[in-house]
């Protein structure tokens, strides 16, 4: 520089020489990244540490959501859609059903014909679901149906097709087809059809509920397909028993024929049936002649000894059944007093038979105190009109 000093030698700037000096600073971008890699750290750190406790309650409260709300959605989902758009539409009401019109007995034995509990055949029938009329023209009323076996647990108010599908019965290992005969399809007429010559092969025992029912179902497509509302028919359950069975069967209502073990309460070759049997009273009409002629209280002595107030009860009312049964016709007034024992006891007897078999008293006769003949103008060995609860004057 010169002597005049218009310029100055620049200085760069140290610590001994500056005691203030401007020192360089780390751009800000790189600060933030340092800060943030030591977030993620911590953070890293905080989760893994948590992780297994998070994990533990997410998983609960994950799967109580699912069962509470998004399972029973699904279902529903599922449900409609097995039942066809129109039922989506409609909130899955059915359009039409097929119902049991009568339904089988409440005992039915292998390899024998499925009947009604009064012999006839079993019927199905469709019927349009909002007027609960039996559909008689049109395609449904001559539509071809199937018949299935079903659990006896197996739910009847769901009739839905799938999901009759999936709860078919198949037979055990080793056995024959569940059902057998020529009636296992047929075709509805005029919106009927019965079911005849079809046989159950297996007994209901490895059942848990111990029973059957019986499922029908509609089988053309083409049908399925013009109404997919279609509800199945499901029936009572029943219980299948062994064919070999049958010959001990109670009957009801029991013949006067009838050996008398037929009658409930009496096992054949029991004790009662012995008892009775060596007394003469080897029928059903034996049993209802001495019952009137000696009373119940001394007819129910020659069962024996104890014999308990409801199987008594059952039995006097299974005998009583019969479509029409013979009067004892006592010979003499004399007879009638020698005969008139535990009348209180023998009435009151009558109301507890009624009660229990839920039959009206109108005028209770006295027959238990085998007064029959003042009662009944009829000679000896005549029949009655059925016993029913409107007719009903010897208990």
């Amino acid at each position: 520089m010169d002597a005049k000093g218009k310029g100055k030698a620049k200085m760069l700037p140290n610590d001994d020489d500056n005691p203030n000096p401007k020192r360089t600073r780390p751009s800000s971008s790189r600060t933030k990244a340092g800060t943030v890699a030591e977030d993620d750290r911590s953070l890293f750190e905080l989760m893994s540490r948590i992780q297994p406790l998070l994990s533990n309650l997410v998983y609960k409260e994950v799967k109580n959501a699912l069962q509470t709300h998004v399972h029973p959605l699904l279902k529903s989902l599922r449900e409609r859609k097995e039942m066809g758009e129109e039922a989506i539409v409609e909130g899955g009401i059915e359009k039409f059903k097929l119902v049991f019109f009568n339904q089988p007995a409440n005992t039915i034995f292998t390899n024998n014909e499925i009947k009604a509990e009064n012999g006839e055949a079993v019927r199905v029938a469709i019927y349009d679901a909002t007027t609960n009329a039996i559909v008689h023209t049109g395609p449904l009323s001559s539509a071809p149906v199937g018949l299935v076996l079903l659990d006896g647990d197996y739910d009847e108010t769901n009739r839905s097709l799938s999901e009759l599908n999936r709860n078919i019965l198949s037979p055990r290992e080793g056995k024959r087809p569940l059902l057998v005969g020529d009636g296992i399809k047929l075709i509805l007429e005029n919106g009927f059809a019965s079911i005849k010559c079809v046989c159950i092969t297996d007994n209901s025992s490895w059942m848990k509920s111990k029973k059957f029912r019986l499922g029908v179902m509609i089988l053309d497509e083409n049908i399925l397909a013009m109404y997919p509302t279609i509800g199945a028919a499901v029936s009572q359950p029943f219980r299948a028993m062994d064919h070999r069975g049958e010959v001990n069967k109670k009957h009801h209502p029991p013949s006067v024929e009838d050996e008398v073990w037929r009658l409930e309460g009496i096992g054949k070759d029991g004790a009662y049936h012995k008892n009775l049997s060596s007394r003469g009273i080897k029928t059903v009409g034996a049993f209802v002649l001495k019952y009137q002629e000696i009373g119940p209280i001394a007819l129910k002595k020659l069962l024996g000894t104890k014999v308990p107030k409801k199987t008594w009860m059952m039995m006097v009312a299974n005998a009583f059944e019969c479509q029409s049964y013979p009067i004892f016709e006592p010979s003499s007034k004399a007879y009638l007093s020698a005969n008139n024992v535990a009348g209180d006891e023998a009435f009151n007897e009558g109301l507890d038979i009624l009660e229990q078999n839920n039959l009206e008293y109108a005028d209770l006769q006295p027959l238990f105190n085998g007064e029959a003949s003042t009662s009944y103008n009829v000679p000896a060995a005549t029949t009655m009109p059925a016993f029913t609860p409107n007719t009903i004057k010897d208990l």
